[in-house]
Parts: C-alpha cells; sequence; structure tokens
C-alpha cells in the first residue's frame, strides 16, 4: 500500500514552548537539529534542504524538528538561550521515546549536538558537525569593532528582516550561498522570511552568537565527522579545525566549496555524500514496510502498542491504563525488543503503512 506522508506532530519543552517535530523512515535514527532557516511545512520541498532531508533519510529513521521562535513551533512570546535549546531537543528526544540516535547539525545547532552529547552520552552514537563553530561571532571577536558590525547587522535584521525588500535578507543569503544561483537565493531568502519573524531571527541568532563550547569539546566520546566548507563566508576555516583537533577522534573533511548550505548542484555534493554513507549507520536491505508480529506481544504491551499509534504520550498512556509512567516505559522497550524497531516514531510510521493497528 501507499506509503502514508510523515505527520506533524508536538511536544512540550521545559518551559512550556510548544515544538513541532516530524518522524519519517526506518532503520537507525538520526536527528537533524533544528536551525532557524528551517520549517518543516516547506522543507522538503525546498532545493537547499530537500537534498540534505535525502540523503540523512536514507535507510534511517529521520527526526526533524522546527526551532523555538520559528517554523510551525511556537513564535510567540518564546525565550532564545543556548539551554533553551538543549531542553527543546531533549523534549524531541522523550517525545519520539528513541533510545540512541545519530545527530547532524549545520552551525550554531552543532554546539548543540556537542553539548546533549556531553550531557548523555549514552544515547548519542555519532555526530555529524557541518560548518561547526568553537565560539559564536560575538563570543570569538576580538575587537570592539568586530562586536559592533554584529551588533549593527542583528539590529538590521530585528528591523526589517521580513518585509518585502529581499535586499535585506540578502546579506545572509549570499554569506550562506556566495556561488548559489539567482533562483536559489530568491528561494532561500523566501524561506527566511516564511521561517520565523524579525525579531525572532534577531534574537535566536544572538543565542548563538554568544555560544562558548571549548570546555564541553574534549568531552565528547562518540565517533564525530566534520565537514567544513574549505572557502566559507559563514564561519572561518579555523573554527572547523578546532572543532575537529578538540574532539577526541574526530575526523576533519574540507569540502571544496564556499556554499555551507549546499545546493545539490554544488561541486562537493557528492563528497558530501559519500562521507555520511561511509560514516552514518544505516539498513538499506530491510524494507520501509513489512508486518509487525503482534503475535510476539502480550495483550498489555498491545495495549499500548495501540495507544502509541494513536499519538498518545507515556504519560497519557499510563493514565489511560492505570499504571505508572515507568511501566509504560518497561512495555515500550519490550515493544522495540520484539517488534524490531528502534523508536515510537518508527513503530508509528511502520504500523500506519502496512495498515496495523496494534490490536
Amino acid at each position: 500500500m501507499p506509503r502514508e506522508p510523515p505527520q506533524m506532530r508536538f511536544c512540550t519543552s521545559r518551559d512550556g514552548t510548544r515544538i513541532a517535530y516530524e518522524a519519517s523512515g526506518s532503520g537507525p535514527a538520526i536527528i537533524r537539529l533544528a536551525g532557524l532557516f528551517t520549517h518543516l511545512e516547506f522543507d522538503r520541498d525546498s532545493s537547499i534542504w530537500g537534498p540534505w532531508l535525502a540523503a540523512l533519510g536514507k535507510g534511517r529513521t529521520l527526526i526533524r524538528y522546527d526551532a523555538r521562535g520559528s517554523g510551525m513551533s511556537d513564535n510567540e512570546g518564546v525565550s532564545f538561550s543556548f539551554e533553551r535549546f538543549i531542553e527543546d531537543l531533549e523534549a524531541v528526544v522523550d517525545a519520539t521515546g528513541l533510545r540512541t540516535f545519530a545527530l547532524f547539525g549545520i552551525g550554531g545547532p552543532c554546539a548543540l549536538a556537542a553539548a546533549y552529547a556531553v550531557r548523555h552520552p549514552e544515547r548519542v552514537t555519532h555526530l555529524v558537525l557541518h560548518a561547526a563553530f568553537t565560539r559564536g561571532r560575538i563570543a570569538r571577536a576580538s575587537s570592539s569593532v568586530q562586536i559592533e558590525e554584529t551588533e549593527a547587522v542583528l539590529k538590521l535584521t530585528s528591523l526589517g528582516f521580513n518585509d518585502d525588500d529581499p535586499s535585506r535578507r540578502q546579506m545572509v543569503t549570499t554569506q550562506f550561498l556566495p556561488d548559489g544561483t539567482v533562483e536559489q537565493l530568491r528561494e532561500f531568502g523566501d524561506l527566511l522570511r516564511l521561517s520565523s519573524t524579525a525579531h525572532n531571527t534577531a534574537e535566536f541568532l544572538r543565542a548563538w552568537y554568544i555560544v562558548d563550547i571549548r570546555m564541553l569539546l574534549p568531552q565528547v566520546r562518540c565517533p564525530t565527522l566534520v565537514l567544513h566548507p574549505r572557502a566559507g563566508f559563514r564561519v572561518p576555516l579555523e573554527e572547523g579545525r578546532l572543532v575537529a583537533q578538540s574532539i577526541p577522534g574526530a575526523r576533519l573533511v574540507l569540502l571544496k566549496t564556499r556554499n555551507t548550505y549546499l545546493p545539490k548542484d554544488d561541486p562537493a555534493w557528492t563528497q558530501v555524500i559519500a562521507e555520511l554513507d561511509s560514516f552514518l549507520p544505516a539498513d538499506h536491505s530491510a524494507p520501509v514496510t513489512g508486518d509487525l508480529r503482534l503475535e510476539k506481544l502480550t495483550p498489555r504491551e498491545r495495549e499500548v502498542c495501540a495507544a502509541v499509534v494513536e499519538g498518545l504520550g507515556n504519560k497519557e498512556i499510563a493514565r489511560r491504563l492505570g499504571v505508572a509512567d515507568k511501566t509504560i516505559r518497561n512495555h515500550l522497550s519490550a515493544i522495540f525488543d520484539k517488534l524490531n524497531v528502534s523508536s515510537r516514531s518508527q513503530l508509528i510510521v511502520r504500523a500506519r503503512t502496512t495498515g496495523t493497528a496494534c490490536r
């Protein structure tokens, strides 16, 4: 039967902000960390993000979400800080029920990936960090002039990033895509305008600009691939080198491009695909669909399975069945093992694509 499109869902971060997320595919899990210029509704059809999502989701369960203040996540009355970004990722992980997974980030979210891997080393299997930095633009500024320049850019962003004049967005699009075509730059600019408000964009960027993870990087213990544009404008090459040097065993791959957000026609794109395929675990032999062997489950496990497919969280299932949250977690662990799935998101996808109701 035809594959059902991924379902958008929501979880709640520690401060009450609702975060929109989506799961698709089958195989080892990977989370595409949320940056500012993403939108769950438009990313898959984007010539910028579409190829990245296809590459990351090949033979894998792909989880992606919108950052607070952008896309389909809460946009009004939200605060921005590095700690909040970590809490948002923790909320997404809890909602999906993932036990282990890889993390993928571009730019600022690379710092989030490293911080989460240090806090939860038992859960993160691999890190892929593209255009990563050890310190944000303000944190690594070496003069008051550099700080003033950054503050001026943030001010301009907050005043008119979302109006109809594309020239204000071009200062960002041309930095991320200096060799992009006219059409790619226009599309990227439209995505910037759609993804968030001018105020949220400026505050989101400011939160990343003051990040300093130099003390965290040596504590990362999982295999790490660091990709970095050799001649990129957005993040200095030296920052990529420092990230790779600071993480034990990390491998640095320099890409022959000036683009940070590589489109599919970038000459370095085939190099990126080859690196991802050789580094990340994937299951290319197992079909995306397949019957769930429900006869392996106990009657209670089937009840839990059915509730998960309905979209209920652990607490809601516990209330429905009159048991403790921990009991539900134990049931889910047994269900995952018996049905050979790695997360509740994969369970939902498998159940819906095969028409299984878990009853």
